[in-house]
């Protein structure tokens, strides 16, 4: 919200002319409905998922649902067996296709918007075959391409459910594909070049545009295809050997994230249109080495691993803050994740809300989880100027060296409470005042309010002539993080 506030007065020699820009930046992270099976609505959690029964107790993936209310991955049973998680906390083995020994091990890898359909590979160790699953028909496996071994694995899923992508094997080699019912499996290709190698690991909200790695002359790099232009390479970053790949694209298919190799190492990007690959950097520490693996409906928020001092590391990114710990961010927001690594994050719900990934829980066992980072505040504000005074002449040197104001400002919450700290900067000189407590925010109150005094002798910098002095008033969490 933008409200512009302008005090001026003649006088004999100029115009003083004070405006101040105030623009509210709500930062709290992330707006939405927690599932009420975790008690006060729109409160963070964090929670390991469990595992099936029988087996010792590991689960893997943690890939979610698009409305951020079903995990998948797999776990043990009496064998690897993919599982579906609701945020009821009710765990589901899936089951196998029939024909898969009693060795033989079946994975989970996305599941449709509303979690209903989940895809994934059965006999995943040996001779693997795409399936589909869904609670009406049960497990289906897809088939694979004509030609080469009997081998397929389904990646991602469209919002709906109806297309399925991922990789097989053809007469040319182990070729991406992408499926549906009416078409069945077909080929994507694979960039030109000597060597044959592609494999299909996203698709978009509506099943037109694909993501993946395909290899070309240059070596390994990131695609993107469509019905139209077929598949094109993304090319890789600067610095390193060339290397890329091309891991999730937002609902629209303009931004894509994957992993490509710089100077420093391999580095997580988002790539579009405009920009071209950009890197993300990594975590502070460690082994320079990242990779995002899910990215927001808006493509705005990104996941994935990282290197910390502590090692594999789930991040959370986004344009404002860069790329940050993601158990660091849910600590901040007072949850308690004592003993627990969160070793990757996979994928991220559309609105950006809720993520999934796997880590090691307190008793040193592997286990997918799932972490809702809560909801905003609605805050709206108003700003007032009050007590100004200012000497009506300058100085003999021209100088306005005594001036003062107050900046007061209201809130009113919409929903809440919070603590909050401001931080006022002013423009002209870069000079940056936060209050000195957190305010504390509580909906229907009457006393939401702060005023921050000022004179001459808070700025560095002197005035002469017409003071244009602008503002700009940020509020940020608790932890002085600005979030979004």
């Amino acid at each position: 919200m933008g409200t512009v506030l302008t005090f001026s007065k003649k006088t004999r020699h100029s115009e003083i002319h004070i405006s101040f820009l105030i623009f509210l930046s709500l930062t709290f992270l992330l707006v939405s409905h927690c599932p009420l099976a975790f008690g006060a609505e729109d409160q963070p959690f964090f929670k390991g998922v469990g595992d099936l029964p029988g087996g010792t107790f590991e689960s893997y993936g943690g890939y979610i649902s698009g409305d951020g209310m079903t995990v998948v991955g797999w776990s043990y049973s009496t064998r690897i067996e993919p599982f579906s998680w609701n945020t009821f906390d009710a765990i589901q083995g899936l089951g196998w296709l029939t024909h898969g020994g009693v060795g033989s091990q079946a994975r989970a890898y996305a599941a449709s918007a509303d979690g209903s359909i989940v895809v994934g590979c059965d006999s995943c160790n040996f001779l693997p075959e795409a399936f589909i699953w869904d609670s009406i028909n049960g497990m289906r496996g897809i088939g694979d391409l004509p030609g080469g071994n009997d081998y397929s694995i389904a990646f991602d899923v469209s919002s709906d459910g109806s297309v399925v992508v991922g990789r097989s094997q053809s007469t040319a080699g182990t070729e991406a594909f992408i499926w549906d019912a009416i078409n069945g499996m077909q080929g994507l290709g694979d960039l030109s070049g000597s060597s044959f190698y592609s494999t299909a690991w996203g698709v978009s909200a509506d099943g037109t545009i694909v993501v993946g790695q395909g290899t070309g002359d240059s070596g390994t790099q990131a695609f993107v295809w469509d019905g139209t232009n077929g598949m094109d390479g993304l090319g890789d970053l600067p610095g390193g050997s060339f290397n890329s790949s091309a891991q999730a694209v937002s609902a629209d298919g303009s931004i894509i994230v994957g992993w490509g190799r710089s100077e420093p190492g391999k580095e997580a990007f988002v790539w579009d249109s405009v920009n071209g690959m950009r890197g993300l950097g990594d975590l502070s520490g460690g082994v320079f080495d990242s990779v995002a693996y899910g990215v927001s409906r808006d493509g705005s928020r990104i996941v994935g691993t990282g290197k910390s001092d502590s090692g594999s590391e789930a991040f959370i990114w986004d344009e404002v803050n860069g790329m940050r710990s993601l158990k660091d961010i849910l600590t901040d927001l007072g949850l308690d994740l004592t003993g627990w690594s969160l070793w990757d994050a996979y994928r991220i719900s559309d609105d950006g809300k809720t993520i999934a990934g796997r880590g090691q829980n307190p008793d040193g066992n592997s286990e997918a989880w799932i972490a809702y980072l809560g909801s905003a505040p609605e805050i709206s504000l108003s700003a007032a100027i009050n007590n100004l005074n200012y000497e009506t002449d300058p100085d003999a040197d021209g100088y306005y060296d005594t001036f003062s104001f107050d900046i007061s400002l209201d809130f009113n919450i919409v929903s809440g409470p919070a603590n909050v700290f401001v931080q006022i900067t002013s423009t002209a000189t870069g000079q940056s005042w936060w209050s000195a407590d957190p305010i504390n925010l509580s909906s229907g109150s009457a006393a939401n309010s702060a005023t921050f005094n000022f004179d001459q002798t808070d700025f560095q910098d002197r005035f002469s002539g017409n003071i244009g002095l602008n503002f700009s008033v940020k509020i940020w969490d608790q932890s002085k993080k600005q979030i979004f």
